[in-house]
């Protein structure tokens, strides 16, 4: 466990990135932070996901960086 979280600290530290709960490793989505334009989130990931919430608010966008 404590692997998987130091692994996720690294992550987020080098990438705009937010691991979610139960996160394993880099082959599973994670969450690009809400701070970062959709322009430049398709610059670093290419293809990024956008959640549809019933809010209709598009904050929530995923991206599998073993892609």
């Amino acid at each position: 466990e404590i692997l998987r979280v130091i692994d996720s600290m690294q992550l987020s530290d080098r990438t705009p990135v937010a691991t979610p709960e139960g996160w394993k490793n880099i082959k599973e989505a994670c969450m690009v932070q809400p701070s970062v334009p959709m322009s430049k989130a398709e610059e670093l990931f290419g293809k990024v996901n956008t959640v549809q919430l019933p809010s209709g608010k598009s904050y929530l966008r995923q991206v599998n960086l073993a892609e």
